[in-house]
């Protein structure tokens, strides 16, 4: 069928990542080697059939294809491709979007208040400035006469409430999913601390809770670990190296999520 084709294609593959992840989960004994051949296979067969340079892949997903790669030391099946990532919206342009939500509904709703919005979210992929401001949205319907801003962040709390957090679930999902289960609990009890400070936790300190962990490792490879568990962590957006205060501390990039973490984690 590339043979054949006389125009430009766009090919787009989903969650790709998963596929493979649960290739090898299902096949402990072969998975890793099968992965590796269809990884091997996209990168060299299918740019050599007649007609490739007609057609452009897209292969997105919720898990990283590099943190898979590297983790199972097949980094080399990806080189050819270029790893774009999905960054959140500037800041005016959320406020942009937040308003013209705002405008649809006929909404008393400000500039000030979607900066503030903005500001309470972090980080402003628009799924979740989308979500928030539904919430917002049926508050106000719910507490006429009191102003959106007030509202904010009674808007931001009902997003990690049970009932309402169904989409922060996978978030610790799909650690389960590309780590093994050793790694996936190291990961998550450092999301665990971190999400205790909103300005976030040095790395040193982080650093303490994989060596509490593994009490029998040695000083070298637990920093080890905790170097790949801090990568994927950043790469795969639970956090980010902030370093405005001039220390490193490794915070939440979503908001919500960091409450919702703490929330999971609080008798």
């Amino acid at each position: 069928m590339i043979a054949q084709v006389e125009q430009r294609w766009l090919i787009y593959i989903d969650e790709l990542p998963i596929m493979l992840f649960n290739i090898m989960r299902s096949d402990p004994v072969t998975g890793v080697q099968r992965v590796r051949r269809f990884l091997d296979w996209f990168r060299n067969d299918v740019r050599g059939l007649p007609g490739a340079q007609s057609v452009r892949w897209l292969v997105s997903g919720s898990i990283g294809l590099d943190t898979l790669v590297q983790q199972h030391g097949m980094a080399d099946t990806i080189n050819s491709l270029s790893h774009q990532g999905l960054p959140a919206f500037k800041d005016e342009v959320a406020v942009g979007m937040l308003m013209a939500l705002a405008g649809r509904y006929q909404m008393a709703f400000h500039e000030d208040d979607a900066r503030s919005m903005v500001d309470a979210i972090k980080w402003s992929q628009p799924y979740y400035l989308q979500t928030a401001f539904h919430h917002l949205r049926s508050l106000m319907v719910a507490n006429p006469g009191i102003g959106a801003g007030t509202l904010i962040d009674a808007a931001i709390e009902t997003m990690v409430q049970p009932g309402s957090d169904n989409d922060f679930h996978h978030w610790i999902t799909r650690l389960e999913q590309q780590l093994d289960r050793a790694s996936a609990g190291h990961a998550i009890a450092l999301l665990n601390f971190a999400a205790n400070d909103p300005l976030g936790v040095r790395p040193e300190a982080l650093l303490n809770i994989i060596e509490e962990r593994l009490p029998s490792v040695l000083p070298e490879d637990a920093r080890r670990i905790f170097i790949n568990l801090r990568d994927i962590l950043e790469r795969d957006a639970y956090w980010w190296p902030d370093e405005k205060s001039g220390n490193k501390r490794y915070r939440f990039r979503l908001e919500p999520l960091r409450r919702w973490w703490m929330r999971r984690n609080t008798l």
